[in-house]
């Protein structure tokens, strides 16, 4: 009987490789000698000694650091730079703390870790560091957080983004981007939004012809190759450029005018615009917006954002902005991508997005009652304002930085806003460093605080004139714009510094003055005008429609009832009924209050001259076309309220609840509060009676300029609603600034 042999008790020894007979038959072997295998076959088994393990060679931290130089060399120079021109550069070193650490100031060569990610100038444990690679781009200046990314520098997840990610694991989540864009339900796939092929490339031609001249955004040429992609493979767009396809698909749509929508397209404008807004927030929550580090996805943001500011009120698109500028801070917009070591062709782009959002902040944020040009604090690291270059002279590719032209090119205009805006910054930063007020409109007269803004404007003037307007040709639709907004904006600047309520009452201004600031006034109606009038100018009337000069028209029609019978009293009214028709919210908005407001000194004004007509014995023609408007819509308008009134006085009184009878309390000195869930037409004659205002909120005093504590803000009163006195301002400046004072628009047009 065999014996049986206990488990473990076998002691032959084992090897850590197969035998070489059996990695010959490439077999498994059990590693014991002799092998089970071998012994089966009466083979002999032999075991091939190891090698011995070669040493692994130390390399000093000066080899380290020479490998790592070299790797960041040859990763500049794919990325167009040549490293051999940095050294030319002048390198300031700081000191080094320790013998085992190198410390590089942000004036030397950038530290590439590796050819997919860029990394800023590294220096101490401070100092701001930025992430690009793959069209992302993160930056850090935080001294936690870059140092976190030098032990992540070969990671993907530095940059933490998944606009393009095609997993759709996390969009069963709730997203974040809800708050900005509203609550949606993200499709897993949009491919049935696009238009067809024709229309896609019909709206990209529209776009270029529109919106891109006056909205440098994008780079045209690098996009048309998306585009012609996307018009015969819709279903291969990537996350991140289907969101900018489908901006670019509703800003175009955006700034055609109504008949030109229905022959190209064969529908309706708004309807269009309807579906391609909701395609556009779908896509832009399919592309991770609140998380986004891609340049893209901003690019579509803010095409979206220029796509709905008709239809958001300023406070509101202001805070959307406000996301827009906090996404780019965190890409390091706010940084000239030069001094990060980002290739030019990334620099230029970025540099034009950041001063386009700069522009667009500045202005909502000035319809919103916020001073302009307040947020400057002297930072002399902001981006260098764009350059005065063709498109066709950038390329991804491009090794220098582009040479500044000094002819007319197709991004003249937005280079001239730039200039513009960093001009009066720069003046209102040098301004308060000096101990003075920053705003361009002064509290008082005072001789030489003015001489010093005129003389700030006179320079202003000669820089647009010397460096733009003089090239100009008013033959052509963009730079004839440019010459009408140049001047214009010199006229604004100037009637702004010598505002009328710089002085307390009129009664108190010279008469030389006075009469500076109604010529000023009058000339910047007509450059208005002429800007919104020209049938050259057309196709941007979508862009001219933002920059209504407000505080202007006030004072005409503010001048014209305190001075009815002036020698140029006809004139002055064509130009008011031109203006009116510049510019037709002033009749259409009829839910908004400054549109309200000044419509109801209009009447006033017209009314008062029409008094004075016959009490001198002079003919009165026939009201024009805009004034019997103005009337026939606060007449209906009076009387769907005196039906209301009727109904009320005809029910029941009700035993009103703690909160209506909260509700119903007067509020004094304040304008009504906005119902925004109240569903009302633009072209509802009742908004007239009420600015929009919901209709549970009872009140007895507001502040329109010009009305008695007891009056009700209503056409259905009496017209006499303003006394004989010239306007208060700052009652206006409640009105035109702040829009928590004013009905919000409602979003009826863009349905979820």
């Amino acid at each position: 009987m065999a014996s049986v042999v206990a488990p473990g008790a076998d002691h032959r020894p084992m090897h850590g490789h197969a035998c070489i007979r059996c990695a010959e038959r490439k077999v498994k072997c059990d590693r014991r000698q002799p092998c089970d295998a071998c012994t089966r076959h009466n083979a002999d088994c032999i075991f091939r000694p190891l090698p011995p393990r070669k040493k692994r060679k130390q390399l000093t931290k000066e080899e380290i650091l020479l490998r790592r130089i070299k790797l960041y060399e040859l990763t500049l120079e794919d990325k167009g730079v040549d490293p051999r021109e940095l050294d030319k550069s002048p390198v300031v070193r700081a000191p080094m703390q320790k013998e085992d650490h190198v410390s590089t100031s942000m004036s030397e060569a950038p530290q590439l870790p590796s050819p997919n990610y860029t990394f800023g100038p590294e220096g101490a444990i401070s100092k701001p560091r930025l992430i690009h690679g793959k069209g992302r781009s993160k930056f850090l200046d935080n001294g936690l957080w870059t140092r976190v990314i030098e032990e992540l520098h070969e990671s993907v997840d530095a940059l933490g983004d998944s606009s393009d990610d095609t997993s759709d694991q996390d969009e069963i989540t709730e997203n974040v981007a809800d708050v900005v864009l509203g609550s949606i339900n993200t499709p897993r796939s949009l491919d049935n939004l696009h238009p067809y092929p024709d229309q896609i490339l019909a709206l990209w031609q529209i776009y270029l012809r529109n919106v891109n001249p006056v909205m440098k955004l994008i780079h045209a040429p690098t996009i048309d190759k998306a585009i012609q992609h996307t018009a015969s493979h819709s279903e291969k767009v990537s996350k991140s450029v289907e969101a900018l396809l489908f901006a670019i698909y509703s800003v175009a749509v955006m700034s055609m005018q109504d008949k030109d929508c229905e022959q190209r397209f064969g529908q309706p404008r708004k309807p269009l615009l309807s579906r391609y807004v909701r395609a556009t927030k779908l896509a832009l929550s399919r592309a991770n917006l609140m998380g986004t580090s891609n340049i893209v996805v901003l690019q579509a943001f803010l095409l979206h954002l220029a796509s709905v500011r008709d239809s958001y009120d300023s406070r509101t698109l202001w805070n959307m902005l406000g996301v827009a500028i906090r996404i780019a801070e965190g890409m390091g917009m706010h940084r000239d991508g030069s001094t990060l070591g980002l290739p030019p062709f990334d620099s230029e782009i970025r540099r034009r997005m950041w001063w386009e959002m700069s522009l667009l902040d500045q202005k909502s944020g000035d319809l919103s009652g916020h001073s302009k040009f307040g947020a400057f604090d002297g930072d002399t690291k902001l981006p260098q304002c764009p350059a005065n270059v063709d498109d066709h002279e950038l390329f991804p590719t491009m090794r220098s930085p582009p040479e500044e032209s000094k002819k007319v090119t197709d991004s003249l205009y937005c280079a001239m806003r730039a200039d513009l805006f960093a001009y009066w910054s720069n003046y209102a930063v040098r301004r308060r460093k000096e101990g003075m007020s920053g705003n361009m409109l002064g509290n008082h007269a005072n001789g030489e605080d003015l001489q010093d803004k005129d003389k700030a404007i006179e320079d202003f003037e000669q820089m647009l004139e010397s460096k733009y307007v003089r090239y100009l040709d008013p033959s052509q639709p963009l730079q004839f714009l440019s010459m009408l907004v140049a001047r214009a904006v010199v006229s604004k600047a100037r009637f702004m510094v010598h505002h009328p309520k710089r002085w307390n009452g009129t009664q108190n201004i010279p008469v030389p003055e006075r009469e500076y600031v109604w010529r000023l006034s009058i000339k910047l109606l007509q450059q208005y005008n002429m800007i919104r009038l020209s049938p050259y100018l057309q196709r941007f009337s979508w862009y001219t429609a933002y920059y209504f000069p407000w505080q202007t028209f006030i004072h005409v029609l503010d001048t014209m009832r305190l001075n009815p019978l002036m020698a140029e009293a006809p004139e002055v009214w064509q130009l008011i009924e031109e203006t009116y028709r510049s510019f037709p919210n002033l009749i259409i908005k009829t839910r908004e209050l400054p549109c309200v407001a000044i419509s109801n000194l209009c009447l006033k004004a017209y009314q008062v001259y029409t008094v004075a007509l016959m009490k001198d014995g002079k003919p009165v023609a026939r009201a024009p076309d805009f004034i019997e408007t103005l009337r026939r819509q606060r007449e209906q308008a009076g009387g769907f309220r005196a039906e209301r009134e009727t109904k009320d006085l005809l029910r029941p009184p009700a035993v009103p609840s703690p909160q209506q009878r909260r509700l119903q309390r007067p509020l004094q000195g304040t304008l009504p509060v906005c119902d925004n869930q109240a569903q009302m037409s633009i072209d509802d004659p009742t908004a007239w009676s009420t600015g929009g205002v919901s209709e549970n909120l009872q009140t007895s005093s507001t502040n329109v300029p010009g009305a008695s504590g007891s009056f009700e803000f209503s056409p259905g009163n009496e017209i006499d609603i303003f006394a004989d006195q010239a306007i208060d301002w700052s009652e206006w400046d409640a009105i035109l600034g702040d829009p928590s004072l004013m009905p919000m628009p409602l979003m009826t047009e863009f349905p979820e």
